[in-house]
């Protein structure tokens, strides 16, 4: 599935309502629905069941919070 994964260089960036995490993945309609701009993410591709939920964000399993 693809995902966009917000950069290090974008971690506790605010957009719009919410807070940029390091290495948080967000769908393709959550990064229209809250705006989140190019520069902030990279395009990865990664299987739904090798993510995880921690504290309202979905991570990867190979990616943790902050490397």
């Amino acid at each position: 599935m693809k995902y966009y994964r917000v950069k290090k260089e974008c971690h506790d960036r605010k957009v719009n309502c919410i807070n940029l995490v390091q290495n948080e993945l967000l769908t393709a309609h959550e990064k229209n629905f809250y705006r989140v701009p190019d520069c902030c993410v990279d395009e990865v591709e990664v299987k739904k069941t090798e993510t995880y939920f921690c504290f309202g964000a979905r991570f990867s399993n190979d990616c943790g919070y902050i490397d």
